[in-house]
């Protein structure tokens, strides 16, 4: 769980939040610190500065080892947190073509790309914000997963979208992205996931209803 903390965005979250992260962290490896009462200075994604009482300058930690080392609940409240800022982000934003859905399952139709977000924000520069306004961006999120739908048979402005933005920043197919056909349902197949999107960070099952989908964490 803290994992997925580190990969979606560490620098998102609160001051208040990550002061709590660091005296769990130093409670779990070296408790008689804490009477030097340590104190958040500055973080990023990749690196946490903080200060002790009788220690000079700034102390640096690496996120990723500080995230391996606190309480996977806390880690939980976090990953709330980010989602929450997801959310406000893409309402901030007011994006004309850009939906926000709040719901974990998202249904899709005709024929559909789904990008995972998280990658959004690690592969493209300048994150959420300036993928957002490309102009062959549309579709819905939920923070977590972004669903284009087209009802050509020849899916242009999905193609375009790969070929101009997604593959020259380094997306992957099946890693950061997964694309195919939702078929005409048939009743042998009811229950079954979607087989474009099996893979380990998404769910998805055919029902009479439709076909829907869910962001599933890879690391739980």
């Amino acid at each position: 769980m803290s994992n997925y903390l580190h990969n979606v965005s560490f620098s998102k979250l609160p001051k208040d939040y990550v002061q709590k992260l660091l005296l769990n962290y130093i409670i779990n490896t070296q408790p008689n610190k804490l009477r030097f009462n340590p104190t958040i200075i500055e973080y990023s994604d990749t690196k946490i500065l903080f200060g002790m009482q009788k220690h000079y300058g700034r102390l640096s930690l690496s996120v990723d080892i500080f995230l391996k080392n606190i309480n996977p609940s806390l880690a939980t409240d976090g990953i709330k947190m980010i989602n929450e800022s997801y959310r406000n982000d893409f309402l901030k934003l007011k994006v004309g073509k850009i939906e926000y859905v709040d719901t974990d399952i998202m249904k899709v139709n005709f024929y559909n790309i789904i990008i995972r977000i998280d990658s959004i924000i690690k592969l493209i520069p300048g994150g959420l914000k300036e993928f957002l306004k490309y102009k062959n961006v549309y579709g819905a999120t939920n923070g977590r997963l972004l669903i284009m739908m087209e009802m050509q048979s020849f899916p242009r402005v999905i193609n375009d979208l790969y070929t101009e933005i997604l593959k020259p920043n380094g997306f992957k197919d099946k890693l950061d992205f997964v694309h195919g056909y939702s078929s005409l349902y048939e009743k042998e197949d009811n229950g079954k996931p979607i087989e474009w999107c099996i893979v380990p960070w998404l769910q998805s099952i055919i029902t009479p209803f439709g076909f829907f989908v869910k962001f599933k964490n890879p690391e739980s």
